[in-house]
C-alpha cells in the first residue's frame, strides 16, 4: 500500500507538471493532448490509490475487472498516448543541436 501511495504522489506532481505546461504552450492541438493527458494519470492514480487502500484494508473496493478496464486504459491510451502526441506536436521547429 505504501507503495502505491508514493507513486500516487509522484504521479501527482508528473500531473501537476504537465498541466502547467499545457497551459503555458500555445498549440491548440498539443495543449488539449496534454490536459487529457494529466487528467487521465490523475484519475488512474487515484484508482491505484482506492485499490491499494482497499486491499490493505480487507475490503476489496475495486476488484481487478475494474482495474484492468479503466486503470490501464487511462494509462495507455488517455496518459502515455496522448501525452507523447500532445509533446511531439509542440516539438520545436528547429531543436536545439549542439556542434
Amino acid at each position: 500500500m505504501a507503495a502505491a501511495i508514493a507513486l500516487t504522489i509522484a504521479c501527482l506532481g508528473i500531473a501537476s507538471l504537465q498541466l502547467s505546461y499545457a497551459w503555458r504552450i500555445r498549440d491548440r492541438n498539443a495543449s488539449p493532448l496534454l490536459f487529457v493527458s494529466a487528467a487521465s494519470l490523475l484519475t488512474a492514480m487515484a484508482l491505484a490509490a482506492t485499490y491499494a487502500v482497499g486491499e490493505f484494508l480487507g475490503q476489496p473496493w475495486l476488484p481487478i475487472p475494474a482495474m484492468i478496464a479503466t486503470h490501464g486504459v487511462l494509462n495507455a491510451f488517455g496518459f502515455a498516448i496522448c501525452g507523447l502526441a500532445g509533446h511531439a506536436l509542440n516539438r520545436p521547429a528547429y531543436p536545439l543541436v549542439t556542434r
